[in-house]
C-alpha cells in the first residue's frame, strides 16, 4: 500500500508545488458525473458575476471552487471572465479569475478566443501585484510553448513575481513543447543553473517514453549529461529512508535509461540492472527502484530471479541491520514478495 502511493504521488508532487492550484473540492468533485460538475461551476461563476459577496476571500472561494470543478469552454464565459478582469475586482479575485481564464484555452481553440486569452495573459503578467502577475505567468506557461514564453518568464523572476524554482520548474515543463533550437536552450539553461527543482521537474518529464522520443536530438545529449550530474542521493544517517528521496532516484535511473537507450541504443535493462548491481550503489537506491512501477515492471519482463540475487541480498543485510526501520523492512520484504513468484 505505501509503496503504491508512494510512486503514485509523483505527479500530484511536482504539480501541485509549481502550480499552487486550490485543493479539490469535497464531494461534488469527486463523485459527480462531468456534466454536474460544470454545471456546478457554471452557478457559481453566474452567481459571482451577478451578485459578489463583500467579502474577498469568499469569492476567491466561491471562484476557486469553479477552477476546479471546471467550467464550460464558451466564448461567454471568456468574454465574461475578460471584462471581471479589467473591472474593479480587487487583485486577489483576479488572481482565481487569471486562472478560470487559462481553463477555457484549449488546443483545438472551442471558443475561437485563444488569442485574446493568451493576449489577456500576457498583460497580467505584468502586474504591478505580485501574485497577480506570478499567477497569470504560471497560467499562460502552462498554455504551451509561444516565443515570447521564456523571456515573460525571465521578466517576472527579474521583478519577483516567480522565485527561482518557479522560473526553472517552469522551463523544465516548456522543454517537450518547444521547438527543437528552444529544447536545446532550454535544457543548456536548466544545465547551468544547477536548480535541483528545475531538475527534478524536468526528470518527471521525462518519465514518458513518447516525450523523451519526440525530443530533440541534441536536447537529449545535454538531458544526459545534466541527470549524469546530478544523480539524486540519500541522505546521512544510513538510517534513514525518505520517501521523497526514493521517488527523485527511481524518476532519475529510469529517465537515464530512457535518454542511453535513446542516444546510444543501449538496452534499458542492462543499463538499470549495472546500476543496481554495482556495489557502490548505496542499498536504499536498490530499494525505491525494485519498489517503484517501473522496478515492478522490469522485473516481470527479466522473469527470473538470479539477476536480482545479489540486489536482494544487500538490500535484505542493509535493513537487517536497521531493524526499527519499518519503512525498509516493509520495501524489502514487498521486492522479496514479487521475487518470489519469478523462475530461479
Amino acid at each position: 500500500m505505501k509503496q503504491a502511493l508512494v510512486i503514485g504521488a509523483v505527479g500530484i508532487l511536482v504539480h501541485t508545488i509549481v502550480l499552487a492550484q486550490p485543493a479539490p473540492v469535497p464531494g461534488m468533485a469527486n463523485q459527480a458525473t462531468p456534466d454536474q460538475r460544470s454545471a456546478r461551476a457554471q452557478q457559481l461563476l453566474d452567481a459571482y458575476r451577478v451578485k459578489r459577496a463583500t467579502d474577498a476571500i469568499e469569492n476567491r472561494k466561491t471562484l476557486d471552487e469553479a477552477y476546479v470543478l471546471g467550467i464550460r469552454k464558451t466564448r461567454a464565459n471568456v468574454m465574461a471572465i475578460r471584462t471581471l478582469l479589467v473591472s474593479r475586482v480587487p487583485a486577489e479575485e483576479k488572481v482565481a479569475l487569471a486562472r478560470l481564464l487559462g481553463s477555457l484555452y484549449s488546443p483545438a481553440d472551442a471558443t475561437g478566443m485563444n488569442a485574446a486569452i493568451a493576449q489577456d495573459l500576457r498583460r497580467l503578467a505584468r502586474a504591478e501585484q505580485r501574485e497577480l502577475a506570478g499567477a497569470a505567468v504560471l497560467v499562460y506557461s502552462r498554455l504551451g510553448y509561444f516565443p515570447d514564453t521564456p523571456d515573460i518568464l525571465s521578466s517576472a523572476r527579474r521583478n519577483g513575481a516567480i522565485d527561482d524554482d518557479g522560473y526553472f520548474g517552469e522551463l523544465a515543463h516548456l522543454v517537450p513543447f518547444a521547438p527543437a533550437h528552444a529544447q536545446r536552450a532550454l535544457v543548456a539553461e536548466l544545465r547551468r543553473s544547477k536548480n535541483p527543482y528545475g531538475t527534478e521537474v524536468i526528470t518527471f518529464v521525462l518519465q514518458a517514453k513518447e516525450v523523451v522520443k519526440k525530443l530533440d536530438p541534441a536536447a537529449k545529449e545535454e538531458l544526459l549529461l545534466l541527470l549524469n550530474e546530478t544523480e539524486p542521493a540519500f541522505p546521512m544517517p544510513l538510517g534513514d529512508f525518505g520517501y521523497t528521496d526514493a521517488i527523485r532516484f527511481a524518476n532519475w535511473l529510469h529517465a537515464s535509461a530512457m535518454l542511453a537507450v535513446e542516444i546510444k541504443g543501449a538496452s534499458y535493462r542492462d543499463m538499470v540492472l549495472a546500476k543496481l548491481d554495482d556495489e557502490r550503489t548505496d542499498p536504499r537506491k536498490i530499494m525505491a527502484f525494485l519498489s517503484s512501477g517501473e522496478g515492478r515492471r522490469l522485473i516481470g519482463e527479466v522473469g527470473q530471479r538470479a539477476p536480482f540475487e545479489k540486489m536482494q541480498q544487500r538490500i535484505a543485510l542493509y535493513s537487517r541491520q536497521l531493524p526499527q526501520n519499518e519503512a525498509m523492512k516493509e520495501i524489502v520484504d514487498g521486492v522479496n514478495a514479487t521475487l518470489a513468484g519469478l523462475k530461479p
